[in-house]
Parts: structure tokens; C-alpha cells; sequence
């Protein structure tokens, strides 16, 4: 089963790493977020890392290790 984290934007302001809804570190830039992010995505394979923007809409996916296909062809 995949792992997610999520960079989130908290209220209180900067931005939040979590996996699996748990809080893994709080950063002061949305960059720094991201990149610990990647590093902690990349030692849980298969995991995928969701980016969300200040509206808390989904800006981007990433997945890492092997993702699984969905449908034939």
C-alpha cells in the first residue's frame, strides 16, 4: 500500500509535512516543506507526495517506486 504525505498550508502560518494525517515537521517556506517532502517520499517506497496551494487545492503530485496501473492498454 502507498504512503502519502501532504504539504500543507497551516492558518497559523508556514507550511506543514504530514504522512497519513500525522504531523512529521513544520517549515517557515512552502520550498522547505517540499523538499523535506521528497527526501522522506523517496526512503518509503511506494509513496506519493501531494502539493497543496494556498487555497488548499491539490498542486501537484508526485509518486515514487512503482505505481500501479489502473487500466489495461
Amino acid at each position: 500500500m502507498r504512503k502519502v504525505f501532504n504539504v500543507l498550508r497551516q492558518r497559523q502560518g508556514g507550511w506543514d509535512l504530514k504522512k497519513e494525517k500525522k504531523l512529521i515537521s513544520h517549515h517557515s517556506t512552502k520550498n522547505a516543506a517540499v523538499h523535506k517532502g521528497m527526501r522522506e517520499a523517496r526512503k518509503v517506497k511506494p509513496s506519493q507526495l501531494k502539493i497543496f496551494n494556498i487555497k488548499g487545492r491539490i498542486q501537484e503530485e508526485r509518486t515514487y517506486g512503482k505505481d500501479p496501473h489502473r487500466y489495461p492498454g
